[in-house]
């Protein structure tokens, strides 16, 4: 049935087919993970300003599960690029699980601007 699920998903909100990312909202708030990740990245891939503010909602209000954080950092940062990069720095001060994934997307960008923000954080 999962995988049915996550089939039907990303036929339904792959980003050449999803008109916009308020389509995928509800499922961001599935039961289960991976279809709130699959969801997640489909957002992601649809560069409009509805795909930034659902993402950083999602940040906001966090989710239980650590990889569904590290795929709404990663998909912020695909939508917007540096500009996501101060919003996914703060979340570096909560000091639990979600700075983890926040440091691990920041890394990943190459940025020198996200480089700056994780040496400041971790080098004493």
């Amino acid at each position: 049935m999962k995988t049915l699920k996550r089939l039907a998903l990303g036929a339904a909100f792959a980003p050449l087919a999803c008109a916009s990312a308020a389509a995928a909202q509800e499922a961001t708030a599935d039961g289960d993970k991976t279809v709130r990740v699959e969801a997640i990245r489909a957002i992601g891939g649809i560069e409009r300003d509805e795909s930034s503010l659902l993402l950083r909602l999602r940040l906001l209000t966090g989710d239980a599960e650590l990889e569904v954080v590290g795929a709404c950092c990663s998909a912020l940062l695909s939508v917007e690029r540096g500009r996501a990069i101060p919003f996914i720095g703060r979340l570096l001060d909560t000091e639990d699980e979600r700075a983890e994934e926040a440091a691990l997307a920041l890394g990943e960008t190459q940025e020198e601007e996200a480089f700056s923000i994780l040496r400041d954080r971790f080098e004493t």
